[in-house]
């Protein structure tokens, strides 16, 4: 958080923490994880409008880890969301404010998918979009070598 704080500041963005202290830190790749953490937060404050304000939940449920990135952003065309976790795919930007390679969700649901977790995505225009990585609490190494993208 402390990495992205100063450019949410920098947008007038409000950033809200809720962290259930019962969730057991996630085993797994620390550099990795924390590259997916980052990819969603980016993405958050990329999207997102002047003033918003961006929710990061973690929580427990059942045996899996759930973190949640949630924006008040422009949000997501109904068309593009089965599409916005293919390599390259970006949303169009007709305001042209928001740049990138279009290759960040990729990792992040590479990187969810390589803890044996998955990655979803709600999102309504003009609404915002909300990001659920959930990640079992007990990991143990699929051996999956796959590159991330």
């Amino acid at each position: 958080l402390e990495v992205i704080r100063p450019q949410a500041e920098a947008d007038g963005l409000t950033i809200e923490v809720d962290v259930d202290r019962s969730v057991q830190p996630a085993q797994g790749d620390r550099n990795r994880l924390k590259q997916l953490l980052l990819n969603l937060l980016t993405n958050a404050i990329k999207y997102n409008r002047r003033g918003g304000r961006i929710a990061i939940r973690l929580a427990r449920q059942g045996e899996e880890a759930l973190l949640t990135v949630q924006d008040t952003g422009r949000g997501i065309p109904a068309e593009s969301l089965p599409h916005i976790f293919e390599r390259f795919y970006r949303v169009v930007d007709h305001a042209g404010s928001a740049g990138g390679t279009g290759l960040g969700l990729v990792i992040a649901k590479r990187i969810a998918e390589s803890h044996r977790g998955s990655i979803e995505v709600a999102s309504q225009l003009g609404q915002g979009s909300t990001f659920t990585v959930r990640l079992p609490l007990s990991f143990a190494s699929s051996g999956d070598t796959r590159p991330l993208l």
